[in-house]
This record gives C-alpha cells, sequence and structure tokens, in this order.
C-alpha cells in the first residue's frame, strides 16, 4: 500500500512539474529521498511479515506434528494399560494370558476383554503406519504373534516412551 501512495505521489509531482523544478535547482535529492525511504521500509515490511507468515505456518505444524506423536503415545500406554487389566482378569480367573497378541486364547468367558485389545492394538499399528511412516514401531510385535504378555507391555510402555520422546525433539527443534 505504502508503494502505491509513493508513486501515487510521484505522479502529481511529476504532471505539475515539481520534480523537474527541483532538478533545474539542483534539489532532486531532497524530492526523492521520501520515495526511496517509502520504497524501502514497505519492502522491508512486506519482507517481515511473509516471514513471520512462514515462521507462523512452521510452528503450527511442528505442533501438529508434535500433537500427533502425543496422542499414539498416549494410545500406546492406554494399551499397556488395558493389557495389564486383562491380564488381572484372566488371573483372577486362574487362567494364564501368556500369549496376548497370539489371536488363538479364549479363556473362560474373557476373551472378548482380550479380543478387544487385539482388535484396538492392530487398529494402533496400521494408523500409526499411515499417520506417521517415518517412525519406526519395530519394538512391538505384529498382530498375531507369539510375544509373551511382558514383552507386550514392556514394548508398548518403550513404544509410548519414543513417542513421547519425538515430540519432545518437536518442540525443542520448534524453539518451545
Amino acid at each position: 500500500m505504502g508503494l502505491v501512495i509513493a508513486l501515487l505521489i510521484l505522479i502529481y509531482q511529476l504532471h505539475y512539474g515539481i520534480i523537474l523544478h527541483a532538478y533545474e535547482r539542483g534539489a532532486l535529492f531532497s524530492v526523492l529521498w521520501p520515495y526511496s525511504f517509502a520504497v524501502f521500509v514497505t519492502l522491508a515490511w512486506e519482507a517481515l511479515m511473509t516471514w513471520l507468515e512462514l515462521r507462523k505456518e512452521d510452528a503450527a505444524i511442528g505442533e501438529g506434528e508434535a500433537a500427533l506423536f502425543r496422542h499414539y503415545s498416549a494410545c500406546s500406554y492406554k494399551l499397556a494399560s488395558s493389557l495389564e487389566m486383562a491380564w488381572h482378569h484372566w488371573n483372577t480367573a486362574r487362567t494364564a494370558l501368556a500369549h496376548p497378541l497370539r489371536g488363538d486364547e479364549s479363556g473362560n468367558g474373557l476373551g472378548s476383554e482380550i479380543e478387544a485389545f487385539r482388535v484396538i492394538y492392530s487398529n494402533h499399528l496400521e494408523w500409526l503406519a499411515f499417520e506417521i511412516p517415518e517412525f519406526d514401531s519395530s519394538m512391538l510385535p505384529a498382530f498375531p504373534s507369539d510375544a509373551e504378555y511382558l514383552d507386550v507391555v514392556r514394548a508398548l510402555r518403550l513404544h509410548g516412551n519414543n513417542l513421547k520422546e519425538a515430540a519432545i525433539l518437536i518442540g525443542v527443534r520448534d524453539g518451545k
């Protein structure tokens, strides 16, 4: 906008001969310096606004990415605690839950709880691979698996910690 105003004033002064008169008197610089100053300030202002806008977009991308990592970290912790709860229910029913991801254990009416865990677990793995493909989640056993109960719980907790650390690193990288 400043450039448009400076251009209009310049056209006005050219039209009425103000610049030509100043040139004849040797005072051309005194007439033209405000234009050069206006052009410089306007360009500097536009550059600053563009830089701030790009910085804000980068910060928004970083915040969203960190939030996604925090979300999957919380999901991993929730999966670990739901597996522990299922193990306690199976233990109370005096049934061993040795391989929660095997897919063939039904156990005394408790099969629906572990089946729900398996569905949520496999859903977690699929969505994580889809939304954050660059994150290495190979520490989690694939479904179905012969991994033992304690190994699955440890892997889920380690997985949650790694996701949380990645979210923190994104925040540090973005200066938050």
